[in-house]
């Protein structure tokens, strides 16, 4: 009876150049299916069991062929999730994804110009007064969790709003954000002082 070979022992008998093209072609499997920051690939490399040279090499050949890119996975991470959380915590997320401040900041600014182009646009072809017309990703992103929060209902009392202001907080808005999002929803917030200092 064979026994198995362990991945260890299999990388341990491959030449320097063929575990190489082992641990590129694993790259390239790994962002067939989804898009990877270069330390999520990294990681994912290591966790395999490729040596850090290697690993080296292979993110350089899949970065040659711009199959990897910090700046593009996260301004495409902020287009996905930008309406659904609050920035501080897109932020957060990227950071633990490896992806430098720098590159951040320019997915932010980025994307906030792609929102201004496409608002400019609506406004042309169908103006409208709409209370939701030019609000700050931020504040559409507030305004989206809250009334995914809602789902149509509203707070009981008083103890209830101060929950819900609590909940976006918690969800990293900012006030100004968290107040315009009660404004466009109608909630009100009779103890608004109590809430914002």
């Amino acid at each position: 009876m064979r026994t198995r070979k362990t991945r260890t022992e299999y990388f341990e008998q491959l030449s320097e150049e063929e575990l190489y093209r082992h641990a590129a072609n694993r790259a390239l499997y790994i962002l067939e299916h989804t898009d990877k920051s270069e330390a999520d690939l990294r990681r994912k490399l290591k966790e395999t069991g490729y040596p850090d040279d290697i690993i080296g090499r292979a993110i350089d050949y899949v970065r040659g062929y711009n199959y990897i890119d910090d700046a593009r996975f996260a301004l495409n991470y902020v287009r996905i999730h930008a309406a659904a959380i609050s920035r501080r915590e897109l932020s957060n997320k990227l950071l633990q994804k490896g992806i430098s401040r720098e590159d951040i900041d320019a997915a932010f600014s980025a994307y906030e110009e792609e929102q201004a182009e496409l608002a400019r646009r609506r406004a042309d072809t169908a103006p409208d007064d709409s209370r939701e017309d030019g609000l700050s990703t931020e504040e559409q992103a507030a305004l989206n969790t809250l009334r995914k929060k809602l789902n149509g209902r509203r707070p009981a009392d008083e103890a209830a709003e101060r929950k819900l202001v609590a909940f976006m907080y918690r969800k990293g808005f900012g006030r100004d954000a968290i107040r315009k999002a009660f404004d466009i929803l109608d909630v009100s917030i009779d103890h608004e002082q109590e809430y914002y200092q």
